[in-house]
C-alpha cells in the first residue's frame, strides 16, 4: 500500500492532488497545515503514526518540509527498510535548507 507522508501546506496540495487524482487506498502520515489541507481535498482522512505507516506501506510519497523533520525521518526510516520513497519538491525557495541536509550535494 502507498503512504503519503507530509506536514507543509505548499507540498500538501500537490500531493492531495495526485491522490485524489490517482485513488486507489492510502496511507496518511499528516501533520501541521496539511493534515487540513488533504482533509479539505479529501474529505475527512484516517491518520497513522510514522511506525504504523512503516510496517504498513510498500512505497512512500513525501513533501519536502523546510522547517518540519517529519519528511527527513520518513524517508531515512524507509531508506532503512529498503522501501521506495519519491520526495516532490513544492518550489525551489530554501533548497539549499530543505535539500540535501549535510549530505555534501550542494557543497560551494
Amino acid at each position: 500500500m502507498q503512504c503519503v507522508v507530509c506536514h507543509d501546506a505548499g507540498g500538501a496540495e500537490v500531493l492531495a492532488s495526485y491522490v485524489s487524482h490517482q485513488g486507489g487506498k492510502w496511507i496518511f502520515v499528516l501533520e501541521g497545515p496539511a493534515r487540513k489541507v488533504f482533509e479539505r481535498r479529501l474529505g475527512p482522512v484516517a491518520g497513522m503514526s510514522l511506525d504504523d505507516a512503516m510496517a504498513a506501506g510498500s512505497w512512500f510519497l513525501t513533501g519536502s518540509s523546510w522547517q518540519s523533520d517529519l519528511e527527513w525521518r520518513a524517508i531515512a526510516a524507509a531508506r532503512r527498510a529498503g522501501k521506495p520513497v519519491v520526495t516532490f519538491l513544492d518550489h525551489w525557495v530554501n533548497y539549499r535548507e530543505r535539500y540535501p541536509r549535510g549530505c555534501g550535494m550542494l557543497a560551494g
